[in-house]
């Protein structure tokens, strides 16, 4: 199944796609992990403050993460990443993602970070470049096609020789790539993005898999 535009819908129903997508990745993962690792779901560590925000940033602040941790001590080893709108909307959204994914690399934790989402006018380019920016990397595998906008980059952290980045470009109306899960440096597991997104999709309403797949424009989605 290809990626989707899911510019098509507001965040409301991106969060809801985005929360089974999560799930679906840890339940894999689980299945798929080495027997001193799991898998679990946590909530988006940026808390938000009570105070009016907006919806995008709401549902970025309640977004599912999906978190490695060795069973021997529970320690976090790896983080998966669903990029939401609210990491894309504004500049305090940027901001904190970058922050929060750079804090976790130089923790020596390796991220996995996955964004189906255009660019906006906060965000024109992909987010792994303002997360480069802030690193002093040991050496990347650097994706660069103009005509695939959407990114997953896998993040192989050393507290002793840095980080290295790998990079896979791809569009909407392309399949997501298989990226490397590094638990520790060279060694990963394979997560089944483009599996886990199509159980994920195929679990959403009737009602908005046909806007997300028709030219229609939607209706008024549920507050």
């Amino acid at each position: 199944m290809p990626v989707h535009d899911w510019t098509k819908v507001d965040s409301s129903i991106f969060h809801a796609f985005h929360q089974g997508w999560s799930i679906e990745i840890s339940v894999r993962l689980n299945r798929e992990l080495p027997k001193d690792h799991y898998s679990l779901i946590t909530k988006n560590s940026n808390i938000a403050p009570l105070r009016r925000i907006d919806d995008a940033t709401a549902y970025q602040n309640k977004k599912n993460i999906v978190v490695v941790h060795r069973a021997s001590d529970d320690r976090i080893m790896a983080i998966i990443e669903l990029i939401s709108p609210g990491n894309k909307t504004t500049s305090a959204g940027v901001k904190r993602l970058i922050e929060k994914v750079t804090g976790l690399i130089h923790e020596g934790i390796h991220v996995l970070l996955v964004d189906v989402l255009p660019g906006t006018a906060h965000a024109p380019e992909s987010l792994h470049e303002s997360i480069w920016h802030n690193m002093q990397p040991s050496s990347v595998e650097q994706g660069n096609d103009p005509k695939k906008p959407l990114k997953a980059v896998s993040y192989e952290c050393s507290l002793a020789s840095g980080c290295n980045a790998y990079i896979e470009d791809f569009a909407i109306g392309d399949a997501i790539p298989t990226m490397p899960l590094f638990l520790l440096p060279e060694h990963f597991l394979n997560t089944p993005l483009e599996e886990t997104y199509n159980s994920a999709f195929a679990a959403m309403p009737l009602r908005w898999r046909t806007v997300i797949e028709s030219d229609t424009p939607p209706a008024a989605s549920p507050s």
